[in-house]
């Protein structure tokens, strides 16, 4: 048995622990600890027994909120075996932003440009923390160095600002300490350290060796992970990095940086990787393949593609390459739906193919994904894989008469379908029979998310979300 996820909502009121059987025999809950102290009869188990393979859901709920940055131990408990996990009480969020974040601040035209895109977080410097909050976006702020060193009295200084959305300790350790550019176990030491000086803040580093991870996966409180396909590796190499970060972070969350950018010529050394921007086709596949797999964030990567000279050339959201703009308005498109989505999917889990919430589809080329948000609702997410990628260019085939089916955990009861799209929340003809869902799209041109939404409270948060950020 293992705890495969942990989130807390907004207040700190409430945490939601997925719990997986990973044992070859039916197991039944029978105990949850909470910081040590027996929370069983509080407890909301909303599934008992686990057969094995499946998941549940537990929801513990506090008259007085978890504090926030604090070590919160979990143990849950079926017989003679056991789940523990410790996490630090921090808020569920899912941010959809972008990396360049001081060049955005300090170029009136890119902020416009992030603003219309629909963004609202930012990775910048921390002296750029009053600027961003005077424009409503939030900071994944570079943890400031002392030498080698991270500054911490700096960390401190910045602390407790509102706009402060994590602490970046490092990028791609498992390039520069694994290559030894930084001393042997810098990335632990470091992470450890800024969580002591800034407690009620996530920290947050990015990995992009899929073979290091649980190496590092499980040092900060919220791992990134930045797979670049576009155009030497198949695309699906983006759900192939997903899938293991989520294993090898569990319980905490991963957010996805997708690649946005190009190199704009070949390198003196020759291979040319990078050699064009992908399509909005493409960025769109790519993040709903993330989110496909767990992933609770979207920080697009934009910024400082140069080869051999720092100048020579930038390709970013200034870019007046006319594939950069195409590229711009396909994710300016995206942002009302993973604004809606996210307010589910930052407190949900992967149960695509467990007995609980298992997801199929009858369609050649459409893959479904079923995560669960809580007891709010079921997020189906698909992908249509009849696409051709090369570093020539891209191709799809639009998948028609899409049929997926899902069973339905039984603590949810599904009261409608809709189908969270660029052009608005829209009703999904929807069918329950025996404990499973089914829908049908009458086309999928690349990747697609439906709600099936158990209130509509529920409905109205999406709807709502999403006239805040469309850009359609």
């Amino acid at each position: 048995m293992r705890i495969s996820s942990v989130s807390f909502t907004r207040d700190l009121s409430k945490a939601y622990i997925y719990v997986e059987n990973a044992a070859t025999r039916e197991l039944r809950i029978s105990g949850v600890y909470v910081g040590g102290e027996d929370a069983t009869s509080s407890a909301d188990v909303k599934q008992a027994e686990l057969k094995p393979g499946d998941k549940t859901l537990v929801v513990v709920e506090r008259d007085r909120p978890f504090r926030r940055g604090e070590v919160v131990k979990l143990r849950v408990e079926a017989g003679q075996v056991a789940a523990s996990a410790e996490v630090r009480a921090l808020p569920a969020e899912f941010p959809v932003g972008i990396y360049g974040g001081d060049e955005v601040l300090s170029n009136r035209q890119a902020l416009m440009e992030v603003l219309e895109m629909g963004l609202d977080t930012l990775v910048a410097g921390p002296d750029k923390l009053e600027a961003a909050r005077r424009h409503g976006l939030r900071v994944v702020a570079y943890a400031p160095r002392a030498g080698e060193s991270i500054d911490l009295d700096a960390v401190r200084r910045y602390a407790g600002h509102p706009a402060l959305l994590a602490w970046y300790v490092v990028d791609e350790p498992d390039i520069w300490e694994v290559g030894g550019r930084l001393p042997e176990g810098w990335t632990a030491k470091w992470t450890g350290e800024v969580r002591k000086a800034d407690p009620a803040t996530p920290t947050y580093i990015v990995l992009c060796d899929p073979w290091s991870l649980e190496r590092f996966a499980s040092l900060p409180d919220i791992l990134a992970v930045d797979p670049y396909p576009v155009s030497h590796l198949p695309l699906r190499y983006v759900e192939f990095m997903a899938r293991r970060a989520v294993r090898a972070a569990a319980p905490r969350p991963v957010w996805l940086i997708p690649q946005a950018f190009r190199h704009g010529r070949p390198p003196r050394s020759g291979g040319w990787w990078w050699n064009r921007f992908p399509t909005p086709e493409e960025e769109r596949l790519m993040v709903f393949m993330g989110l496909g797999q767990g992933l609770k964030g979207v920080i697009y990567f934009t910024y400082h593609s140069f080869i051999d000279n720092p100048n020579d050339p930038v390709e970013g959201v200034s870019s007046s390459h006319v594939d950069a703009a195409a590229l711009r308005r396909g994710i300016a498109r995206m942002s009302g739906e993973l604004h809606a989505l996210g307010r589910l999917l930052a407190f949900s889990d992967v149960f695509t193919e467990t007995r609980s919430a298992a997801a199929w589809s009858r369609s050649g080329s459409v893959e479904a994904a079923s995560l669960v948000a809580g007891d709010e609702a079921v997020v189906l997410v698909l992908v249509n894989h009849g696409y051709v990628s090369t570093p020539r260019g891209f191709e799809v085939a639009p998948a028609r008469e899409v049929v997926v089916e899902a069973r339905i955990p039984r603590w949810i009861k599904v009261l409608g379908a809709y189908r969270v799209a660029e052009w608005g929340v829209e009703d999904v003809e929807l069918k329950v029979e025996g404990g499973v869902a089914r829908i049908t799209l009458p086309r999928l041109e690349t990747a697609a998310a439906v709600v099936l939404a158990a209130s509509d409270s529920a409905y109205r948060a999406l709807v709502e979300e999403w006239r805040i950020w469309r850009r359609y």
